[in-house]
């Protein structure tokens, strides 16, 4: 089962407020039962409306998930820096059998935080991306016009 999850800025410190584009990691505390294979966890992030804006998940065996060990383990899921530019944000958390068949434990809500402009950012999602341009071809006179 899910225990607690936890944000965390780049320096290790718990937080529910962020800047636009920095650093932010979750930390997702686990109790499993001995000889619990493997499950996958996944996360979902979501606006204040409850719309999903985004998720991700991972196989924990991929991470060194043993079955004969029960007991508490500590999930990290790290973000260089935070896609978002403004607003209220909630996390859900679920654990999911290695199949993918069977929901072993959610947990709703399980981190609510803020995002504020860092700069002139707007909306919701940090559209962190560059112009360019390039002159393609001088526009020549139309003949009769």
């Amino acid at each position: 089962r899910i225990v607690s999850a936890t944000l965390l800025d780049a320096d290790g410190d718990e937080r529910v407020q962020f800047a636009a584009g920095e650093p932010l990691a979750v930390r997702l505390v686990v109790e499993a039962e001995r000889g619990l294979a493997a499950p996958r966890v996944s996360l979902e992030l979501r606006g204040d409306d409850g719309v999903v804006l985004g998720g991700a998940s991972q196989d924990t065996a991929e991470l060194g998930w043993g079955e004969a060990n029960g007991g508490a383990r500590e999930l990290r899921f790290d973000l260089d820096r935070l896609p978002l530019a403004d607003g209220h944000f909630h996390l859900r958390f679920a654990l999911v059998d290695a199949d993918g068949e069977h929901l072993l434990h959610t947990l709703d809500d399980a981190a609510r935080f803020f995002v504020f402009a860092a700069g002139e950012e707007t909306g919701a999602v940090l559209l962190d991306g560059r112009w360019s341009m390039q002159e393609i071809a001088p526009r020549e006179p139309i003949p009769g016009a």
